[in-house]
Order: structure tokens, then sequence, then C-alpha cells
């Protein structure tokens, strides 16, 4: 149903935009979390979905409550493959790909401080 709906709606050509616009949001998550020592553990333009990890080893959970609680987007923990990730999803009509990169700047600010190095 949600299909025809969306169908119904947008007609062919853009419900094309919109797939593809997801497509290119996903694209952007995808680049701009390697850029930023994130590890992708999907493939965000088949799922639909990202799934992340830091690199660095920061514990996803307290990252992403981190940017929950700042309320300027949102994301989700799940499970993926028996491993915790942080989960984005691209897929919103409003969302661009600079919201991509918007999201992984506010990862980074969401990211504990590394401790310093004596």
């Amino acid at each position: 149903l949600k299909v025809f709906m969306a169908l119904a709606a947008l007609g062919w050509e853009g419900y094309s935009r919109l797939v593809d616009r997801t497509m290119a949001n996903a694209a952007a998550l995808e680049k701009a979390l390697t850029e930023n020592s994130w590890k992708v553990v999907n493939d965000p333009e088949q799922a639909g979905v990202g799934c992340f990890v830091d690199q660095g080893g920061a514990d996803i959970g307290e990252v992403v409550a981190a940017v929950q609680a700042g309320q300027a987007a949102w994301l989700s923990v799940a499970t993926f493959e028996g491993r915790t990730v942080a989960r984005a999803c691209p897929t919103s009509f409003r969302a661009e790909p600079e919201d991509m990169i918007r999201l992984v700047a506010i990862l980074a600010g969401a990211r504990p401080a590394a401790p310093m190095v004596r």
C-alpha cells in the first residue's frame, strides 16, 4: 500500500527521482563516514540504510545517545551481523546529500575526546 500511495502521489517519474535521491544520499553518507574514520559495515546504497562503527573504538551506543540528545539528527543503535552499530537511514524525502555531510559532522562532535598522550 505504501508503494501504491507513493506512485499515485508522485507518478513513475517522481518515484524514480525519489529513488535516485535516496541512492545519492546513501552514497554521500558512505563517503562522508569513511572519510571521517567511521567504518561502514554494510552497503548503504543497496540496503537504504547505513550501518557503521567508530574505527577508533568509541562506544557506539554513547555516540548515538549524544546525537539523539542534541536533537539535530536521528540515529539508532542496531545489531548487524552480531555487532552493535549505529544506523542512519538517508531515505527521507526531505534529505539531501549535504544533510549526510552535516550528520557526519554531528557524529564527530558526539565522539568522546581521545585521551591525551604524555
